[in-house]
């Protein structure tokens, strides 16, 4: 596997399961071994707790690390990462208001369950105090006929019922022979639940002097239970308590007070209720109280507290909230409008969501395998891009990488195929420059090229003409890079070739053609010959010889080398313009008569012209002072302390331009 393999990303970069839990799966393990040890061994009670409790702690612990490594592994993609934070961010807070609104629901419908309740037997005293009103307003011979009226009419519809009636010692009851008691005198007008003889009863009674009616019949099973038609079952108790049959049913355990001879627990079972409405339904009973009065016959004005308990469900509620909905009714075509309305809205919100998250996904995918490719070396691929928002513009930004990415490994291939031709060209240049400095008794030569690029314009040469005699060439192409060493070695081949030419002839002839402006003649006219106009080159051609001591040289428009002789500058003459401009260009020469510890500097615009940060340049002045300080040391340190001038001066180890130097010393 290479080193791009190694790190690419990928879904198995998520941590394993065994890896994530660490040390405290490993504990786990070992409690649980040691626990299952020490019970077959049957050891102390004490150690078996604590191995117990240990287990129980790492196990809690490796399933918080299960839960989280679980995790990790499962949002690794952002698709899944995306489904979790939606369920967070929208299904939790919508199941939470579900929640929030099933509860409200329940609690609600528990609430008009028991505003029913106490609405109907409200309706029910008021109707029977309604029936017995009019005892008291007709003439008391009428009052006997009434009171039977009054009950037979609810003997058909209320079982149980009693109606009694005294006026002065005059006492009557109906059904005739009823062994209701009356109640006592201090009772006036009252009306409402009445605890008499182990039971619950409505009753009503209007007193006015000292004859009153009272009207009542026993709150039973059957009665209670028709109150609100529908709704389920309803008890009337003191006390109560919850239990369970053991088969997931509520069953609702009351303590009654209304027949004495019956066992005071009544139980309330699932039969009793109505049909459920849907499985939901089926599973949330509706259990209510609603808290009431009641009075005792024996007490007069007596009240005491007592509970109406609801055993229903909420659709049983709701049907009969809505029982009396009438054709048309705006409000409930209002409400389910809206329900309509919100679910197609949130189906419209569910697709818009799916697409967003498809389109996100998709380019991430996309971006993902693009990655993948380009890590892979292949820069060609292009991922799709659709749209015009911020992921389409992350897409076609990583198509335009990818273009400038593989423009770039063009150029960087290419880049590196033309540094390896310049490093051949460098070596070749090199090996242009002479490899051994001649030996004069009378002369020393030393010199040093440093190119500002892989290859150099500037070269310079020496070159025995005959014992004690010798050629020295300086020179400057003008530009830098291939072309100007392509001139700078055409340059040089055809010095040295002239050199070769003069050599070959006879003495006379050799004499004749060891003169620097015949020399430089013949090497303008072939420069100019064999290059482009714009080509050119600036040298300094010198011939020393020994025997007498004299530098001949033609300067052709070369910067003047300096000659110092003790505190004495001299500055040599320019001899004539450059070399390859023009055709035909006459070159003179001069004459240096060289004398003892006379030192010469040749150089090229690479040493005067750098500049410094303030765009000064390095100047013939610095450079003199420098070799006049220098003058003492050797010829090789005089030039390295040039170069490290030179340096220092711009502020930085690379050279502006080539940087040539020729030193000549007189012994």
């Amino acid at each position: 596997m290479n080193d791009r393999q190694a790190l690419r990303p990928s879904p198995s970069a998520a941590p394993s399961v065994w890896a994530g839990l660490g040390w405290p799966g490993q504990a786990f393990v070992l409690m649980l071994i040691a626990a299952g040890l020490a019970r077959v061994l049957l050891a102390p009670v004490l150690l078996i707790d604590l191995l117990t409790v240990l287990v129980l702690v790492s196990g809690a612990i490796v399933a918080y690390k299960l839960l989280r490594v679980g995790l990790q592994r499962v949002i690794w993609r952002l698709r899944n990462r995306l489904a979790v934070a939606y369920i967070f961010i929208a299904l939790v807070p919508i199941l939470l208001m579900l929640i929030m609104g099933g509860v409200v629901t329940y609690l609600l419908a528990g609430k008009m369950a028991a505003y029913m309740v106490n609405r109907e037997l409200d309706r029910q005293v008021a109707q029977l105090q309604t029936s017995i009103e009019p005892v008291l307003k007709i003439p008391a011979i009428a009052r006997p006929a009434a009171v039977a009226r009054i009950g037979s009419f609810y003997a058909q519809s209320r079982e149980g019922f009693v109606v009694h009636y005294r006026a002065g010692g005059t006492e009557l009851r109906f059904p005739e022979g009823s062994k209701v008691l009356a109640p006592p005198d201090a009772w006036r007008d009252a009306s409402g639940v009445v605890a008499r003889e182990g039971g619950f009863y409505l009753w009503a009674r209007l007193a006015q002097g000292d004859t009153s009616v009272t009207a009542s019949y026993p709150l039973s099973d059957e009665s209670l239970n028709g109150l609100v038609q529908g709704l389920g079952s309803v008890a009337l108790t003191t006390s109560l308590s919850l239990e369970s049959d053991g088969k997931s049913n509520p069953r609702v355990q009351v303590r009654s007070t209304r027949r004495a001879e019956r066992d005071p627990r009544e139980v309330l079972a699932p039969k009793q209720l109505p049909p459920a409405a849907n499985s939901l339904d089926e599973l949330f009973y509706l259990i209510t109280i609603a808290p009431t009065r009641y009075a005792n016959w024996d007490e007069p004005a007596s009240a005491k507290g007592a509970s109406f308990l609801i055993f229903s469900r909420v659709s049983a509620v709701l049907r009969q909230l809505y029982a009396q909905e009438v054709e048309g009714d705006l409000a409930t075509i209002f409400l389910k409008a809206i329900g309509v309305l919100f679910l197609i809205v949130e189906l419209i919100a569910l697709v818009i969501g799916i697409s967003l998250t498809r389109s996100i996904t998709t380019a991430v995918h996309d971006l993902y395998e693009g990655t993948e490719r380009v890590m892979e070396g292949d820069f060609s691929h292009r991922i799709r891009s659709v749209g015009r928002d911020q992921i389409a513009s992350l897409s076609q930004s990583f198509n335009r990488m990818t273009e400038n990415l593989e423009r770039l490994l063009k150029v960087a291939k290419e880049k590196e195929r033309l540094q390896a031709d310049l490093e051949i060209a460098s070596e070749v240049q090199r090996e242009l420059y002479p490899r051994t400095v001649p030996h004069l008794d009378s002369l020393t030569l030393r010199a040093l090229c440093h190119p500002a690029r892989t290859v150099s314009g500037d070269f310079y040469d020496y070159q025995m003409l005959a014992p004690g005699k010798i050629a020295l060439l300086l020179g400057d192409v003008a530009g830098k890079g291939i072309s100007a060493a392509l001139l700078m070695a055409t340059i040089q081949s055809s010095f040295r070739a002239l050199i070769r030419e003069c050599m070959d002839r006879s003495k006379t002839e050799a004499d004749y053609c060891w003169s620097t402006a015949r020399l430089v003649t013949r090497l303008n006219e072939q420069v100019y010959a064999t290059s482009s106009p714009e080509k050119y080159a600036t040298l300094f051609l010198a011939i020393y010889d020994e025997s007498d001591g004299i530098l001949e040289y033609t300067n052709a428009g070369h910067l003047p080398p300096v000659l110092i002789r003790g505190s004495q500058i001299e500055h040599l003459a320019v001899d004539g313009t450059v070399v390859g401009a023009f055709a035909r260009v006459p070159y003179g020469a001069s004459r240096l008569q060289m004398q003892k510890d006379d030192l010469l500097i040749a150089y090229t615009d690479g040493v005067s012209e750098p500049e410094n940060e303030y765009e000064e340049m390095f100047g013939e002045e610095r450079l003199i002072e420098l070799v006049q300080q220098q003058f003492h040391r050797g010829d090789e340190e005089i030039m390295q302390s040039v170069v490290d001038a030179v340096q220092k001066w711009t502020g930085t180890p690379e050279m502006q331009d080539d940087l040539t130097l020729l030193i000549v010393r007189k012994r």
